[in-house]
């Protein structure tokens, strides 16, 4: 009876043992698997983030352009009707000049 009751005590102890054992193992698993997933998370969100600060660069690069592009076409056009303003007095100033003269 006492051999019986001492086997008994220890297959008892080692159940519980086990037991504990491999709930240690899960929980020290999740933990891990947790903190592991909250690392890439927070490498994928960071990616994300600088992913988008290049594309707003890119984006306010390419703007920038096409305003300095506008700009050089509005200054160009401009330029070319100041020409053509100043060409079409100098024609009628020759116009006047010569029709004074002719008199």
């Amino acid at each position: 009876d006492a051999d019986f009751a001492r086997s008994f005590a220890t297959a008892t102890n080692r159940l519980i043992r086990d037991s504990l054992r491999e709930t240690h193992r899960k929980q020290v698993t999740s933990d891990h698997e947790r903190r592991t997933c909250k690392v890439s998370q927070r490498r994928r969100a960071e990616e994300a983030r600088s992913i988008n600060i290049l594309r707003q660069r890119r984006y306010a690069a390419q703007a920038k352009q096409q305003a300095g592009r506008e700009y050089r076409a509005a200054a160009t056009s401009e330029a070319r009707r100041n020409d053509d303003a100043q060409a079409e007095f100098l024609a009628s100033t020759k116009r006047q000049i010569a029709h004074q003269s002719a008199m």
